[in-house]
């Protein structure tokens, strides 16, 4: 399938989407971009890549349905951008998990308590 092909098909409902989107989740190329945008992210750890896969592929469907993406653009480049920020978002989860649960306070809150006043 192209990009075109893709696109048509995922702006459908049914049997065609349903072929879109098991060509999309079992290529190889899209595999690729996830388990990159990981490597590169050093934020995140090397063993989502598949969750990285899944909420982009689902981001990427999204965006095409409501026509975010501009046809002529390649369907790869885009979910690779969307790998990426797919990759930002988890490091920012990661980051807001509280280190100190007995104060309810965010790791960043503790510092501000130690400081003489």
């Amino acid at each position: 399938m192209d990009d075109t092909e893709i696109i048509k098909a995922l702006r459908r409902s049914g049997p065609q989407e349903r072929a879109a989107m098991r060509y999309l989740y079992h290529n190889e190329s899209y595999h690729r971009c996830a388990k990159q945008a990981v490597r590169q992210n050093k934020k995140v750890r090397l063993s989502t890549w598949q969750d990285v896969l899944h909420e982009s592929l689902i981001k990427l469907i999204s965006l095409i349905k409501r026509g975010k993406f501009k046809e002529g653009k390649s369907l790869l480049a885009f979910f690779r951008g969307i790998c990426r920020n797919t990759c930002r978002e988890l490091a920012r989860e990661e980051n807001k998990e509280t280190e100190y649960p007995e104060l309810g306070l965010p790791p960043k809150s503790i510092e501000d308590l130690q400081t003489p006043l």
